[in-house]
């Protein structure tokens, strides 16, 4: 009875540390994505440019005034600007 419990609680304890493992790799390829989104814009092909314009952008982008504009800073930059202390104009 004991062994088992002991067994379990390690099973709980090693799928929680993948689960963590887990979220790390994400927030790791978050950062990348945003740190490197001109980048990976100009090198990706259309339906990569649709997919990330809709994450990067969920409201969508419009071209007004001779420029292109967003209805909405995406609270991804927002964030991103208050870690680092600067204001990213791309």
């Amino acid at each position: 009875m004991v062994n088992e419990k002991i067994a379990l609680a390690e099973i709980e304890e090693h799928e929680a540390r993948i689960n963590e493992m887990d979220i790390q790799a994400a927030v790791r390829f978050g950062e990348f994505v945003l740190l490197n989104a001109p980048r990976l814009w100009s090198e990706a092909s259309l339906g990569q440019k649709q997919r990330l314009q809709q994450v990067l952008f969920p409201l969508g982008v419009q071209f007004e005034a001779g420029a292109y504009r967003t209805a909405q800073t995406s609270i991804l930059f927002k964030h991103l600007d208050e870690e680092t202390g600067q204001k990213r104009t791309w």
